[in-house]
């Protein structure tokens, strides 16, 4: 069981889960509209960016949040303090040598969202505060930081140029981003309340957020409908786009304080990969069949 924990320690907190979940929602988008592609160099440009952000944002959230660098996944990121610092630092030159093979239109989409995730990360103020530090304004900059990334770039890259459609895909994974993050803020509500910061639990209370939550996946397969409807998705990934979203609600409904941060950095982040998984399935059984 020791070496299960270390495993699984070792896999969320080199970032290396998130950094496939970031890879994985680059490709569903090619994949849902038909575009499908072995991981490219913007794929892998993701990947690398994922791992150095995700590893400088602990670091740096471990160091706000000193009256609780012994309990739960900061005792784990203080344990591992080294070992993150050099998977982030690996994360960003490898990241920096994928940017550089980019075509040089692709470095000017990226402007916007590498800024607001750079800012995100990285204190901007004497005081030290990042941007995820305002009161109610981390969960947008976040959604909107990964649904550029994931889907308006990514489609711009390969000269996807239908503005009406990246604006609907852009939305739909908008919604889900938020949908899965709002959870994320039920487990800190007591490190949040440390540090002054009020999110959505904060204001609503935990239930309502729970609601919300699910009411916005709910609008993102709205979405994903009227795109299905329109024939930019293949009508293919009605029943794994169902399943996704019942297990997502689900996964939502489950959330709690107390929940362990396998829960969330784990499952709930698994989302994100979920999706790109039952859409791969369906489509080898189609293939297949």
């Amino acid at each position: 069981m020791k070496l299960l924990r270390k495993l699984i320690d070792l896999i969320l907190y080199s970032s290396l889960w998130i950094a496939l979940c970031a890879a994985a929602q680059v490709q569903l988008t090619h994949d849902l509209i038909g575009t499908s592609q072995r991981p490219d160099t913007y794929t892998w440009f993701v990947f690398a960016t994922t791992i150095g952000l995700y590893g400088l944002h602990r670091l740096v959230g471990i160091n706000i949040v000193r009256a609780y660098e012994h309990e739960g996944r900061f005792a784990v990121i203080k344990k591992y303090r080294s070992h993150i610092i050099v998977y982030s630092v690996l994360g960003f030159i490898a990241a920096a040598v994928f940017f550089i093979m980019l075509p040089s239109a692709t470095w000017l989409y990226l402007i916007i969202p590498v800024a607001i995730s750079a800012a995100y990360v990285i204190p901007t103020t004497k005081s030290g505060r990042r941007l995820r530090d305002l009161p109610l304004v981390k969960i947008f900059l976040l959604a909107s930081s990964w649904s550029l990334l994931t889907t308006t770039v990514p489609l711009l890259n390969i000269g996807f140029a239908e503005p009406t459609t990246i604006t609907l895909i852009f939305l739909e994974r908008f919604l889900f981003i938020i949908a899965i993050t709002i959870p994320f803020d039920i487990r800190d509500m007591e490190v949040d309340s440390s540090t002054g910061l009020r999110t959505l639990p904060h204001v609503l209370g935990v239930s309502r957020s729970k609601v919300l939550a699910v009411l916005l996946l709910g609008l993102s397969g709205v979405v994903a409908g009227v795109l299905l409807a329109q024939g930019v998705y293949p009508h293919g990934i009605l029943i794994p786009y169902v399943a996704f979203l019942m297990i997502t609600a689900l996964l939502i409904w489950e959330a709690r304080a107390g929940r362990s941060d396998d829960y969330y950095s784990g499952l709930l982040d698994g989302t994100m990969l979920l999706l790109y998984l039952l859409v791969f399935v369906q489509q080898f059984i189609v293939n297949w069949i």
